[in-house]
């Protein structure tokens, strides 16, 4: 009996492990509507892997700066653990913030793979983010 409650045990604790490693389709929650005037110049924070997020904004479109008094845009981009690696890269979970003048306009998070390997999350995130961008009236 005892066997058998730590193999179930086993399976289930397999399961929930492999539930976080699955990728999650990118989910989003505006706040406020952003300004009309605003190009898609971002001043972008992260936690790990600058280039790889720049050049994945870049390839949907965006400019980034390294300097706060070009653009009230600030996109926070953090990064979680690594929950499953291949030769084509990683999954982690991805959050993105978007703050214009300080205050939070939109939040977008997901899960999936970074790196070379398709689909990329930070790809899906990016049209996400640009179809704000799209939408403003």
């Amino acid at each position: 009996m005892n066997r058998a409650r730590s193999q179930l045990a086993l399976l289930l604790l397999l399961i929930a492990a492999l539930a976080c490693a699955s990728p999650v389709a990118p989910r989003t929650r505006v706040y406020a509507p952003l300004d009309t005037g605003l190009a898609r110049n971002l001043y972008v924070t992260t936690n790990t892997q600058r280039e790889a997020v720049l050049a994945e904004l870049k390839l949907a479109g965006f400019a980034s700066t390294r300097d706060t008094s070009v653009t009230p845009l600030v996109l926070v981009v953090r990064l979680g653990r690594v929950r499953r690696a291949s030769s084509c890269g990683t999954v982690r979970n991805v959050s993105y913030e978007l703050r214009q003048s300080g205050v939070v306009v939109a939040v977008i998070k997901g899960r999936g793979w970074i790196g070379s390997c398709d689909p990329n999350v930070l790809r899906e995130m990016n049209a996400v983010l640009a179809h704000l961008f799209d939408s403003r009236m």
